[in-house]
């Protein structure tokens, strides 16, 4: 496949291992990898890509992801170059690329006096990920996620056609916007200002309290399933009633912090997480008759 990928300016690697990309520390061989280097250079990956007739995955910081063991048929496209991470302000408003990671950006934030987005500590996660799933704290705080603070969004389609998408038009619902099948490149947010210290002790607050409640340091995806009954009814208190803290199948363990949150001890496979998933969702569905809808991506 080289001779078709020449001309990509950014890295291009064959047979890529993406277990070392996600935070599950799981997932198979690739058959590409790319980081394109600029605009052009993504355009191009994505008319290869429809060229060898290969499914296109972007990936940001790897959470919320489950990938399968087996190879992988498609290019997994990570927007790591700093053309794609900038933060640009013009006063309370942020432009900020989709390869920026949550933490520069809440550094940004503190740094600059803009708050607003401090429920964001502790998200590994990417700017561009972040802003499709609109990750922050379900309907129960809807003032807390991300969709509440985007006012527009960059993103290009399955054929390289860049468009802007207005805040009416973006359809944020809990984990959901209307972004899936676009890639997104860049996001327009609209702060408020306040003092620096005080935007820094939330963050400093909130990161504390994940840190005593999930397994926010060891190897997982995040949360497994979202919250039933529209977020309202929490997943891990369910779990935790059906007993599966600490279940665990190979190196595949339920946490004891948080039942919604599946640990990688070390070694654990995509079928241990996936048959690990299975039970959780039957234990609830025998014990509640609740249907658990996953919240993590499985990528096979």
């Amino acid at each position: 496949m080289k001779k078709h990928d020449s001309f990509i300016k950014g890295k291009m690697r064959s047979n890529e291992s993406i277990s070392r990309h996600t935070t599950f520390r799981i997932g198979g061989i690739a058959d590409k990898w790319a980081e394109p280097l600029d605009m052009e250079d993504l355009q191009n990956i994505i008319k290869l890509g429809k060229k060898l007739k290969k499914p296109i995955y972007t990936i940001g910081g790897g959470s919320n992801l489950l990938v399968s063991d087996k190879k992988i048929n498609g290019i997994f496209i990570r927007l790591s170059s700093p053309f794609f991470r900038y933060i640009r302000m013009k006063g309370a408003s942020l432009t900020v690329g989709a390869g920026a990671s949550l933490r520069s950006l809440l550094d940004f934030c503190i740094e600059n006096g803009l708050t607003g987005l401090e429920f964001c500590s502790g998200i590994p996660g990417t700017v561009g990920g972040s802003v499709a799933m609109n990750a922050g704290l379900g309907p129960k705080r809807p003032e807390s996620n991300i969709g509440n603070f985007v006012n527009q969004v960059t993103v290009s389609d399955k054929n390289g056609r860049i468009k802007t998408i207005k805040k009416k038009d973006l359809k944020f619902g809990y984990r959901t916007s209307s972004l899936g099948g676009f890639i997104v490149l860049e996001a327009e947010f609209c702060l408020k200002r306040a003092r620096k210290d005080y935007i820094k002790k939330q963050c400093i607050e909130i990161l504390e309290k994940k840190n005593k409640s999930q397994d926010c340091r060891k190897s997982s995806a995040g949360c497994v399933f979202k919250n039933p009954y529209g977020g309202f009814v929490s997943a891990g208190k369910l779990l935790d009633l059906a007993g599966m803290k600490k279940q665990r199948i190979g190196d595949a363990e339920i946490s004891e912090k948080n039942a919604n949150y599946i640990i990688n001890l070390g070694n654990a496979k995509f079928n241990d997480v996936k048959k690990l998933i299975d039970i959780m969702r039957g234990k609830v569905k025998e014990e509640f008759n609740i249907d658990l809808e996953l919240e993590v991506k499985i990528c096979k």
